[in-house]
């Protein structure tokens, strides 16, 4: 790996990591289940991020190290254990499917595809890893009886504006 890869790596996943911090500014409240900051602000930048590291390195696996960086991240500064599985994922759903199916030619529609899977992997799994290891079987009712599936379906979908915003707005300025 070159100096660029890991550069890139080291601060889109700094990056990354700061933009997931905001979520903490901003209360869950017990009607969504989930922070109203990770359904936006989360979906749109830190999806824009990724999707142009990709499109800048063209290297399959970037997305992946960035998750598990940005998952280590969160965990060195205080997150539970499941923010590493969570980035992990992020990451890996969307390599997979922009190198793995797409084999990098993957165009608008590709990658809003995997943005809006990725982000809603990240989200419902670290949300099911947290409930199941570290609170009560009737803290499930979370996922049931509140906002939250809606809000992580929202949250995907917005995830395309930072597809649109990365690959529209900030890959032809910098390329």
């Amino acid at each position: 790996m070159d100096t660029r890869t890991i550069s890139l790596i080291s601060i889109s996943s700094a990056l990354i990591f700061a933009i997931a911090l905001l979520n903490k500014f901003f209360l869950v409240s017990p009607m969504f289940g989930v922070s109203i900051a990770h359904v936006t602000i989360d979906a749109i930048f830190c999806t824009a991020l990724f999707i142009v590291v990709m499109r800048i390195s063209s290297r399959p696996g970037i997305s992946t190290l960035i998750g598990f960086t940005t998952g280590l991240l969160m965990t060195f500064f205080g997150a539970k254990g499941p923010a590493l599985v969570a980035w992990l994922l992020r990451g890996l759903v969307l390599d997979v499917i922009v190198f793995g199916f797409h084999r990098g030619r993957c165009k608008f529609s590709c990658y809003s595809l995997a943005a809006s899977l990725a982000f809603f992997t990240q989200t419902f799994v670290g949300k099911v890893l947290y409930l199941l290891l570290f609170m009560p079987m009737k803290a499930w009712i979370t996922l049931t009886s509140t906002l939250f599936i809606p809000l992580v379906l929202a949250g995907s979908l917005l995830s395309i504006l930072g597809v649109y915003l990365a690959i529209g707005k900030i890959i032809p300025v910098i390329t």
